[in-house]
């Protein structure tokens, strides 16, 4: 599915510019023109919450499709005979297909168009997902073992919220090859008659995570993230060691709702494989001038990640003389200090063009070649000791205007460092047939292959292959192509293709899968499907083993009953301290780490598992403190905790109350229309505040129209106006950097001394450059009509000397923009602790004695207590009081815990409020005393 993506016309009031490029393209001096780097932040600190856990076998499923709306064409026939596809270049044969079998389709399965096909591969099965479906193959003879719509299969988690019955399509399979689990996805949202998307609820992801490695009979964690600012537009997805990290372009709930800039999550994995009840998650607004970033995706038989490694997001959209790539770090032990940085830009000259927005096919319509998009996975290999992220996008041909290419890249990361210019860089581009909506893989030999859509006018849609060996010259593909499909009809039924495919790599590290869509007949059936090969240069992964002794560091002894975690996957040792991983995937494993009651744990990184061997890994383990007072009181001991509207740095080493901004006054409602803004030609927006505070940040929808070169700064005022004009000086100001966005984009500006705004009163916004672009013009958005009705778009045409509010249709307009207004702290917030651990050894239990605070309250604030345990650090932990009940609080320090013992871990979760917006309590250290005893004895 897709939402609305306008590229912006600009108007003013006597010029008429059109947006001619959907990227920038390279000036002569693009490398001296890297822009700087920046830190997004802060992290928005969340918490997403377990559905079900359930053991359901899928077979059992109803294997009832959805139907559409739109009646589908009735076809006749069976499957094309699959026919190799003639192409100009080298000679070497790509390898033959391995399987070839037929995916789901429209007709059975299909909800909407395009499938946006997707599919991963694990061990025994092959998951494909289209829109609005799932099927799961078994690899050994490609037989479908099960088959259900996304409804059928997410309603098993029992949500309670859209997740349940209104899923929608843009899915994405993943397997974790690294902890042999399954990550299905997809976004459920609802539309009113107007396709406003409904708000409330907004708009859900909905995730699914296999308990085992069997996706069939294993058993399923769901899960579920609430959005409710905007729209999650194309959601994509990367396994990385440390979490799974995904991105979204973000839209408006309204109908034409503009975009508001791209978002990135981090999700915590190894608390959603264990079906945790509570996930924590990591979220950045990444920077408003990118679109659709591309998570890295890493696996196991092509290279690990070196240990605290960020994942890498990589982006096209704003140059197209280079890759650009974010750094994702994500602390999960302090989410606070999780960071997002970038761009860091992978130079590939030269240029490449823009291809055409539509694909010509025979005897149907133009199909969408997805421009400017990075299209998955961005694949991340570490091999012989160079780290790489391997992408693959549709450009234009290079000699033939209007042709579809495929374009291919190798940037290298190596210790984190991005490579100053790509590795490899290359335009496939064989002939003048389209190639478009791509996906590759690498193995771990190193050799790649990329798989993609192929018509012309004299040629149906085809499913076809090419790639290369890690041994043939940079830059090529001589591996000529192949086919998995020739197509044998071409779409009527609207011109969305893909809107992806994908190429995957297998367990085995050397069996490329690969999954796209075209027709068997012309009409409006679409077909998917599903094939794999392989390069007889590559040799199949070996399982190997993993084994060792858990002893005592004091004496030697043998400790039985420890826990040792690779990942999701556990082990316990037997009575002589001996634990053993057999037929484990070779490779290396993040960690290998080992715990026991009543010792500390311990842990290794890095773990190489030898192919056809043991490996041997052996901890010894200290006793762990049988008594103590676990205390809080610096910012590090603090950011392990969860904040909810509580602030943990404004004040080093103490929580209070968050001061946020709030949306105050937005439009984001537009046409394709917009102001020219230059040095002497401004542009501007008035409304009318609703709240009284500080105005700390305003966002605008901006762009520049055929920019190269230079791009001067622009700057923000605030200033009074009069009859809804602008008049006056500045009240306050601040700058945009230049830009050179060929779309409409929220470009945010921040005021350093955020001036007062007032509940009433009209105020504008007013935009000029510093100075003009060498080449094109910056433009503000603007809608069609009089949408905002608390002011109204305006323009000066002698630098702000007198003003006016164009008309069009003899309506004033709006810009798009969005006002953020401070209002004073928060009325409530909390924060939850980490969990703290008794840690009793075997005979012991834990006692917990006392809480103890200090903090400063001043009048018309408050700061109470409740506390949680459990025995498991999972959870689940229900908040009570000294009643035992979560109607009551402790609110005297020193407080007795007893009601707690014989629970190992505890939380305690710190309530703060006031009633005066300039007042705020401040906690300063928590300390939570406990001591481990033998239970007593009682007699009988």
């Amino acid at each position: 599915m897709f939402m609305k993506r306008t590229l912006r016309e600009v108007l003013s009031l006597s010029l008429v510019l059109t947006a001619g490029t959907v990227a920038a393209q390279a000036p002569a001096d693009s490398e001296s023109r890297r822009p700087g780097l920046v830190r997004v932040g802060p992290p928005a600190a969340l918490e997403m919450k377990r559905a079900r856990s359930t053991g359901i076998d899928l077979r059992t499923l109803s294997n009832e499709p959805e139907k559409d709306p739109v009646a589908p064409v009735s076809l006749a026939g069976g499957l094309p005979q699959i026919a190799a596809a003639t192409a100009t270049g080298p000679s070497t044969a790509a390898p033959a297909t391995l399987s070839n079998f037929p995916g789901l389709d429209f007709a059975n399965w299909g909800s909407r168009r395009p499938p946006d096909p997707v599919g991963d591969v694990g061990p025994n099965y092959y998951i494909q997902a289209v829109n609005s479906a799932i099927g799961i193959y078994r690899k050994s003879d490609s037989v479908r073992v099960a088959a259900f719509t996304f409804d059928a299969f997410m309603s098993q988690g029992s949500f309670g919220n859209l997740c349940d019955s209104d899923n929608l399509g843009h899915p994405v399979v993943l397997y974790d090859s690294f902890e042999d689990r399954w990550v299905i996805t997809d976004f459920a949202f609802r539309f009113d008659a107007s396709f406003n998307i409904l708000d409330p609820p907004g708009a859900f992801q909905c995730f699914a995570v296999s308990r085992t490695g069997d996706p069939v009979s294993g058993g399923w964690n769901f899960y579920s993230l609430q959005i409710t600012d905007a729209v999650n537009d194309y959601p994509k997805l990367g396994i990385w060691p440390d979490g799974i990290y995904m991105s979204a372009n973000m839209y408006g709930f309204k109908a034409g709702g503009g975009f508001e800039g791209p978002r990135v999550w981090a999700l915590n994995k190894a608390q959603m494989y264990a079906g945790e009840p509570t996930i924590r998650v990591v979220s950045f607004n990444a920077p408003v001038g990118e679109f659709s970033l591309l998570p890295a995706n890493a696996r196991l038989p092509t290279g690990t990640p070196p240990p605290g490694t960020p994942n890498y997001f990589g982006v096209v959209w704003q140059y197209a003389w280079a890759v650009s790539i974010y750094k994702f770090h994500v602390d999960w032990v302090r989410p606070s200090l999780s960071t997002f940085t970038g761009p860091f830009l992978a130079a590939a000259l030269p240029a490449w063009l823009n291809p055409p927005v539509t694909a010509t096919a025979r005897g149907g319509n133009n199909n969408t070649t997805i421009v400017a998009r990075l299209m998955m996975q961005n694949q991340y290999t570490n091999l012989g000791g160079v780290e790489s992220l391997w992408n693959v996008h549709t450009v234009g041909h290079p000699t033939a205007a209007g042709v579809a290419a495929l374009r291919w890249y190798q940037a290298t990361v190596t210790g984190g460092t991005v490579g100053a210019a790509s590795a490899q860089a290359a335009t496939y581009a064989p002939d003048t047939t389209h190639r478009y909506v791509p996906s590759l893989a690498v193995d771990r030999a190193g050799n790649m292959a990329i798989g993609y859509s192929a018509s012309s006018a004299t040629l149906f849609p085809a499913v076809r292959y090419v790639g290369r060996l890690a041994t043939d010259a940079p830059n090529t593909l001589p591996q000529a192509e192949a086919s998995l499909v020739e197509g044998t009809g071409s779409q009527t039924a609207g011109s969305n293709w893909g809107a992806y495919s994908a190429m995957t790599i297998d367990p085995d590290g050397c069996t490329f899968w690969y999954t796209n869509e075209y027709y068997m007949a012309t009409g409006g059936d679409w077909q998917t499907r599903i094939g794999s090969f392989a390069y007889p240069a590559c040799t199949p992964q070996v399982s190997g083993a993993l084994q060792g002794n858990v002893t005592s560091a004091a004496g030697g002894a043998p400790i039985p009953g420890a826990t040792l975690t690779v990942g999701s996957r556990t082990t316990t040792t037997d009575g002589a301290g001996f634990y053993q991983f057999p037929d484990l995937p070779s490779g290396t494993y993040p960690s290998l780490a080992a715990s026991a009651p009543g010792y500390g744990s311990s842990s290794f990184t890095s773990v190489a598992v030898a192919e056809g061997a043991g490996t041997s890994k052996d901890f010894p383990l200290g006793a762990a403190p049988t008594s103590g007072c676990l205390l809080e009181t610096s910012p590090a001991d603090f950011q392990t905790g969860v904040p909810t509207n509580v602030d943990l740095t404004a004040s080093s080493g103490d929580a209070i109350l968050l001061k946020p901004s709030s949306v105050d006054q937005r439009n984001t409602t537009l046409s394709t229309s917009a102001f020219g803004i230059t040095a002497t030609k401004w542009g501007g927006q008035t409304f009318t505040a609703g709240l009284t505070g500080r105005l700390t940040r305003v966002d605008l929808i901006l762009f520049c129209v055929n920019c190269t070169g230079s791009f001067p700064n622009l700057t923000l005022s605030l200033r009074a106006t009069s009859g809804n004009l602008p008049v006056g000086t500045d009240i306050a100001s601040a700058t945009i950097p230049g830009l050179n966005s060929a779309a409409g984009r929220l470009f945010p500006v921040t005021f350093n001394s955020p001036p007062m705004v007032t509940a009433g009163t009209v105020y504008a916004l007013v935009i000029r450059p510093v100075a003009d672009p060498s080449v094109g013009i910056y433009a503000l958005t603007q809608s069609a009509t009089s949408v905002y009705a608390s002011g109204q778009a305006v323009w000066s045409g002698n630098g702000g000397g007198a003003w006016t509010a164009p008309l069009t249709g003899g309506q004033t307009t709006d810009a798009g923009f969005k006002t953020y207004v401070r209002t004073g702290f928060a009325a409530l917030g909390d924060f939850v602790s980490s969990a703290k651990d008794g840690n009793p050894g075997t005979g012991f239990t834990t006692s917990w004695s006392t809480l103890s605070w200090s903090a400063t309250i001043p009048a018309e604030t408050s700061l109470q207590f409740q506390v949680a345990a459990s025995n498991s650090a999972a959870g689940p932990f229900r908040f009570v009081g000294p009643d035992g009940t979560a109607a009551t609080f402790f609110n005297t320090s020193g407080a007795s815990l007893s009601q707690f013992n014989g629970n190992r871990y505890l939380e305690y979760k710190a309530y703060l409020s006031t009633t005066d917006g300039t007042m705020t309590p401040t906690l300063n250290d928590v300390a939570v005393c406990y001591t481990d005893t033998t239970p007593p004895v009682v007699s009988p």
